[in-house]
């Protein structure tokens, strides 16, 4: 493979960087250090987050990077190549703008897909998708094992949801960090008047001012109750005024499941907040092999299926 085809082929992982990370303890730190790493041309931090057995393989449209033939092609990369095309270039030379991650895990595997636009010298030369596999080994390190990646001139996708993104996790990390921290301004300031919240139980479903009044005794504790967001997904109306999601948290109950809708303000509210929640859905996680013994447990006359 030829020095321009090896940079054409790593194009798409070129970032810049934004942490100093050594050790990722997120499938998302690693994919920030391989882009920061490459921002840099530096092989030795990009080979902390890979595998030896990596691979780098591309999906090009017929417009592709180097203009060369029509149809689809595809070309892959060992990670020897690829570390070769990364020494090859200069720090700063390249940007690659990314929408956002969205993260699925389980256990210790983990993919991610994102969005990106490419920018080399001040101009976008492609576009496309990124998609990556990990794995998490010993010490919680986690690794790239595979990155799959389209390509196309035309076409690219609005990254401007990202920003939005960040607020929106901004907002409902401080949201939950305030019941942890029993913060009852923040707790029900997120809230709209209207906010609706559905607890586990299923009498639990509360008007916001109502479920203040319920939950008083527990917000003068040191903590009303402490939910950590594992990973969460957005979703937006077409015209951008309203969000929804879903997330996983860890809970004294285990891993349970929330959801929620979000509208977006005319003028930001006592908070400083441009978004309100609107409705949230609290949920346990039953796994399916356990959900007899859960409905014996509620319903004392239920018998197995």
């Amino acid at each position: 493979m030829g020095k321009f085809s090896r940079f054409v082929a790593l194009l798409v992982f070129v970032a810049f960087a934004k942490t100093g990370l050594t050790q990722a303890t997120t499938p998302t730190e690693a994919i920030d250090q391989l882009f920061a790493a490459i921002a840099r041309a530096d092989t030795a931090l990009a080979s902390e987050v890979c595998m030896r057995n990596t691979t780098f393989r591309s999906v090009v449209s017929e417009t592709s990077v180097s203009g060369f033939g029509g149809g689809e092609r595809r070309q892959e990369q060992t990670l020897a190549e690829f570390m070769t095309g990364l020494a090859s270039l200069q720090p700063g030379q390249a940007e690659e703008r990314t929408g956002a991650y969205d993260v699925r895990q389980d256990g210790s595997v983990a993919s991610v897909v994102v969005p990106y636009q490419f920018y080399f010298g001040g101009e976008r030369t492609h576009c496309g998708t990124n998609f990556f596999t990990l794995v998490r080994g010993g010490g919680g390190t986690w690794r790239i094992v595979d990155v799959l990646d389209t390509r196309r001139r035309s076409d690219c996708p609005d990254l401007d949801e990202r920003a939005t993104i960040a607020t929106l996790d901004t907002l409902m990390d401080s949201w939950h960090r305030a019941a942890a921290t029993a913060d009852e301004d923040v707790f029900f300031g997120t809230m709209s008047a209207d906010g609706i919240y559905l607890g586990t139980d299923a009498t639990e479903r509360w008007l916001r001012d109502s479920m203040a009044v319920w939950a008083d005794p527990y917000f003068q504790r040191e903590v009303a109750w402490a939910f950590t967001p594992r990973e969460r997904h957005w979703y937006f109306s077409d015209d951008g005024q309203t969000a929804w999601f879903e997330e996983h948290l860890d809970s004294w109950m285990g891993v349970v499941r929330g959801s929620g809708v979000l509208t977006r303000l005319d003028e930001p509210n006592a908070l400083g907040h441009d978004w309100e929640l609107r409705h949230y859905n609290l949920a346990l996680a039953v796994p399916n092999e356990r959900m007899d013994a859960v409905r014996m447990a509620i319903d004392s006359t239920a018998k197995p299926r």
